[in-house]
């Protein structure tokens, strides 16, 4: 799969579907590419087409980083499709910097809105909300240090709800360990088991064992 991976006329097809936008033949192709250690992502493949990766972890953290490297070279208008990759195989500083880019696009739309009117800028005010809501709900969030939590919930550029997201993360994150834990200790418990009923049938050889000893004994004595 590594020597396929790296094959030049591999990278060749794939360039030659980035260019004649054939989505559906380059997500095939970039899934063969990237798959195979070092997981590199060629230039110029759409955000989008990175949504094949998904499933891949080895490939999550290039294409976060391919995703990032986007935001931060986009001007701020531009939105970004934060869902082609899978979030939860981010880093703490990957989540750090999403977080701050997303902040950046979330203050720029706030701003544009202001320059609306009426019903129109309400409506577009709580679309903005809403896509950042729905954002910050793809990031695992328990990955920030205290500093960078800080930083996030005091934005004044993110909307009230993004304190109750962070909560409810905590609080999933909680019962998952929870869960964990509380199998763990099934297991464990299961296994004690296992080993009394061991303990419990040797013991029990033993005294057999014991009783069929002292019997020859008793015979050999008569």
């Amino acid at each position: 799969d590594q020597q396929l991976g790296r094959m030049p006329e591999l990278v060749d097809a794939l360039q030659m579907a980035i260019g004649r936008n054939q989505e559906a033949e380059g997500r095939i192709l970039l899934r063969a590419l990237a798959a195979p250690s070092p997981n590199v992502l060629p230039e110029g493949v759409p955000l989008l087409w990175l949504h094949a990766l998904r499933d891949i972890p080895k490939c999550a953290p290039a294409s976060i980083d391919k995703v990032l490297g986007h935001m931060e070279a986009a001007g701020e208008e531009e939105e970004t499709p934060w869902g082609v990759v899978d979030w939860r195989h981010a880093t703490g500083a990957q989540v750090r910097l999403a977080s701050k880019l997303l902040r950046r696009w979330s203050k720029s739309s706030l701003l544009r809105s202001a320059e609306l009117t009426g019903r129109e800028a309400m409506q577009r005010q709580l679309e903005v909300q809403g896509q950042v809501i729905q954002t910050l709900n793809l990031l695992p969030l328990g990955l920030l240090d205290e500093s960078a939590r800080k930083e996030l919930l005091l934005s004044p550029e993110l909307p009230a709800q993004a304190t109750s997201l962070l909560a409810l993360q905590a609080a999933e994150s909680a019962e998952a360990r929870a869960r964990q834990l509380s199998k763990r200790l099934e297991e464990t418990e299961r296994h004690l088991q296992d080993q009394r009923r061991i303990s419990e049938n040797l013991r029990r050889d033993v005294q057999e064992l014991d009783g069929k000893v002292s019997r020859l004994q008793t015979k050999i004595s008569k």
